[in-house]
C-alpha cells in the first residue's frame, strides 16, 4: 500500500505558512517559466499581465489547471516509488499552454478597486443576501 500526501505537499508548497521560502521541490519544467508559479493569491494587473499565482484559481482554493498537473506528479511519484511507473514525466509544456488563467490572465483585482460604484454595489448585495434581519 502507498499513501499519497497531498496534504503535506500542499502545507510545502505554501508561500506564505512557509515564510516566502516554500520547501516543494517544483519538476524541472517551472524552472524555465515566466511569471513563475507559485500560492500567492491570484493578482494580474490593469494589463492583464499575471504577476502572483498560477497554482490555485480565482477562489483561492481551488487547483488551477498547474495545480491538477502538480497533484498528478505527487501522485506519479509515490506510483514511481512503488514501481507502478516507470518515471514523473508529465507534459509540462502542454499543462502551462491549457492553463488560461496563466496564459490569458484576468485582471479582475482592479476593477473591484478602481470602481467604488461596483464595489459598493457588491457589498449592498451581500447585505442583502446573508445578512437579514
Amino acid at each position: 500500500m502507498a499513501i499519497v500526501d497531498i496534504a503535506q505537499a500542499l502545507n510545502d508548497l505554501a508561500y506564505k505558512r512557509n515564510a516566502g521560502s516554500p520547501p516543494y521541490k517544483l519538476p524541472e519544467a517551472f524552472q524555465y517559466q515566466y511569471p513563475p508559479v507559485n500560492t500567492k493569491y491570484y493578482h494580474a494587473d490593469e494589463n492583464g499581465v499575471l504577476k502572483q499565482g498560477g497554482i490555485v484559481s480565482l477562489d483561492g482554493v481551488h487547483p488551477s489547471v498547474i495545480g491538477h498537473g502538480l497533484i498528478a506528479y505527487e501522485f506519479l511519484k509515490v506510483m514511481e516509488q512503488a514501481g507502478a511507473v516507470a518515471d514523473t514525466n508529465l507534459d509540462w509544456t502542454r499543462i502551462f499552454a491549457n492553463d488560461l488563467l496563466y496564459q490569458q490572465p484576468i485582471p479582475l483585482r482592479h476593477e473591484l478597486y478602481g470602481h467604488d460604484d461596483l464595489a459598493r454595489h457588491l457589498i449592498r448585495f451581500i447585505k442583502l443576501f446573508y445578512f437579514k434581519d
